[in-house]
């Protein structure tokens, strides 16, 4: 699907930035501000990530920012927010285990962008896809 979506935006948005971001991630305003005034001025051979992300176990929390834990990213930009300009493809994949940390392969270099944070919907990562998993995160 993300190959996909890929090739569609390639062609659609030929000179633009391009985002990957996981459907249980939430952007601040601080992203607003910072594609408007620092997008431009990025690397265009890097592939960027989030230096901060807050998992969060209850829209209540989210909503007042509390009851959070950080997220240990090790300073690797992780698919669930990978920013680029480069027109790389995902690898095909059974699932999320490996693809995003091949992707960032290609780039020059990968960076981890500070003074913006995401939430993150739940503490569990995903990536197997097992519905018998699920989700932890209550509205």
């Amino acid at each position: 699907a993300i190959r996909y979506a890929q090739h569609y935006v390639y062609n659609t948005f030929p000179d633009d930035w391009y985002l990957l971001i996981d459907s249980d991630i939430c952007l601040t305003e601080q992203f607003i501000d910072f594609k408007t005034n620092h997008l431009p001025s990025l690397d265009q051979n890097f592939i960027y990530g989030l230096n901060e992300r807050l998992d969060f176990k209850s829209l209540s929390d989210l909503e007042k920012c509390i009851n959070y834990t950080r997220y240990d990213h090790k300073g690797y930009v992780y698919g669930y927010f990978q920013l680029y300009k480069q027109k790389f493809y995902y690898n095909t994949s059974r699932d999320a285990s490996h693809c995003d940390s091949d992707f960032v392969t290609n780039f020059a270099k990968s960076m981890m962008i500070s003074g913006i944070q995401c939430a993150h919907l739940g503490s569990r990562s995903h990536w197997s896809g097992d519905r018998k998993i699920g989700s932890d995160f209550k509205l």
